[in-house]
């Protein structure tokens, strides 16, 4: 009895013979064996195994994972005598290992940018660890939809589709813990769900029975507040884990719906980036401006959409007076590039280059300070824009107006 580990021995027609001060507080009744796997790890102790397995038990302080090991137990001519069950409280380190295993899992999704495949990486994460079944519900500008349904039973795909056949406003939902978690902003437990807890819930037969074949045992909801639109993460066991949530499961719950929070964050500001660069390129595409970054000696690091007569690769790792034919031309580049590293102040000016290719452009050149984190300037991000048609439509103007003016002046 002063052994802290519950510890039973259980007469070869399966009734307990003998259970220690820890095993009667563990609320398990003479001769109760509940389930088929019991009884199989039971058979297996009889037929002379020592069968070790990880289970969950009610207890006072609510439901723990205990190591349970049954041993064969034998008389002097070897017959089997009684089989004896130690069990060994391992909720801790058990807790511990789940939390590790659910942030290696949210470790390895970093690198998902697509904000759909966020959401339903999110939802398989928590399986097995901790839920059987996890469904991901948004809420957003457009409506309430359902973004992934997650599972550890292939067998059981037919219902993703029969529960998915329910719209999320259907009026059968209406009194349903999710719906409560959105309202209400916190999270929602369910320990044991009931016959009577489910027709509380919904009085549609169909959705009803669709519930019932889940077999839903126990259940969180954990509502979070993503930009723009609210979701739910509905974790839930069913009969088969033979598992039951209590409030360290919601913590734990409410702590990875936190993190998942800010994985899809990160996918959802990827998809906006990869949204504006598209439509960066697309106006940029037709125009005449063209974008580059140079480092502090003035080498070329990136350059986007650059003139008909170069190409990226004529560019990227060199300098002005390796670009450019005409020292003079090169020169004053340079010099304007020296002015933005050492003063830190935009510029801005026009110049007329001839490229290896082609006949000289005019260009109009602005130039800013590229800084580090630090707020050093470790080189310069600038535009060139292709003003040739513009000059040269000033020079004919120009002409124009002194060619009007000499004619004015004869007559």
């Amino acid at each position: 009895d002063a052994v802290p580990d519950p510890v039973a021995a259980i007469h070869a027609d399966g009734r307990f013979s003998y259970l220690n001060r820890a095993a009667r507080e563990l609320n398990q009744a003479p001769g109760e064996l509940p389930t088929d796997e019991s009884a199989r790890r039971l058979a297996a102790a009889k037929a002379g195994s020592t069968v070790t397995t990880e289970l969950v038990f009610p207890t006072p302080k609510g439901a723990r994972w205990f190591e349970h090991t049954l041993s064969p137990i034998r008389k002097e001519d070897g017959t089997l005598s009684s089989v004896a069950a130690v069990s060994r409280d391992i909720h801790d380190r058990k807790r511990s290992q789940t939390s590790l295993s659910l942030s290696a899992k949210i470790a390895a999704l970093a690198g998902i940018v697509d904000y759909e495949d966020a959401l339903s990486a999110v939802a398989r994460l928590s399986i097995p660890e901790l839920a059987d079944w996890c469904v991901v519900d948004v809420v957003d500008e457009h409506g309430a939809r359902r973004v992934e349904v997650a599972h550890r039973d292939p067998a059981k795909a037919p219902l993703v589709e029969a529960i998915r056949r329910f719209p999320l406003d259907h009026p059968a939902r209406r009194r349903m813990p999710a719906v409560r978690a959105l309202r209400s902003g916190r999270p929602v437990l369910i320990p044991q769900f009931s016959e009577a807890m489910l027709r509380e819930m919904t009085d549609d037969s169909d959705f009803l029975e669709v519930v019932r074949q889940f077999g839903s045992c126990s259940e969180i909801v954990v509502p979070v507040n993503l930009p723009g639109s609210v979701a739910t993460m509905l974790f839930f066991l069913t009969t088969e884990s033979g598992r039951r949530y209590g409030p360290e499961d919601v913590a734990l719950a409410e702590e990875l719906v936190k993190r998942a929070a800010q994985l899809v964050e990160n996918a959802r500001i990827h998809q906006q980036l990869r949204q504006t660069e598209e439509r960066f390129r697309v106006a940029l595409a037709h125009s005449a401006i063209t974008l580059f970054e140079q480092d502090a000696e003035g080498r070329y690091r990136w350059m986007y959409n650059p003139p008909a007569a170069i190409s990226v690769d004529d560019v990227l790792g060199k300098t002005n007076d390796e670009i450019l034919p005409r020292p003079e031309e090169a020169a004053r580049l340079n010099a304007l590039d020296r002015a933005v590293i050492r003063s830190g102040v935009p510029v801005q000016e026009e110049a007329r280059l001839t490229l290896p290719k082609g006949d000289p452009i005019d260009f109009l050149i602005s130039q800013e300070p590229l800084r580090d984190s630090s707020g050093v300037i470790v080189g310069s991000i600038g535009t060139a824009t292709d003003i040739t048609a513009q000059k040269r439509a000033q020079e004919v103007l120009s002409q124009a107006v002194a060619f009007r003016e000499q004619m004015m002046g004869i007559l």
